[in-house]
């Protein structure tokens, strides 16, 4: 996996269940300037997912 997360608690989170779950994060970087952007979804009982983004970090993701 290749990704970048913010200095906080988001990114924080993160990290620690892609560990939990295994996964190898030594290429995701943290960036003290950026937030973690999150997208939450949410799903009715229908089945039906609604979306929300945070894009405040997007301007800082570059490969």
């Amino acid at each position: 996996m290749v990704a970048m997360v913010g200095d906080d608690l988001f990114g924080q989170n993160y990290l620690e269940n892609l560990k939990s779950n295994n996964v190898d994060i030594s290429f995701v970087g943290v960036s003290k300037e950026a937030a973690t952007g999150v997208a939450p979804i949410v799903v009715d009982d229908a089945g039906v997912a609604a979306h929300w983004c945070y894009l405040l970090f997007a301007h800082h993701c570059t490969l």
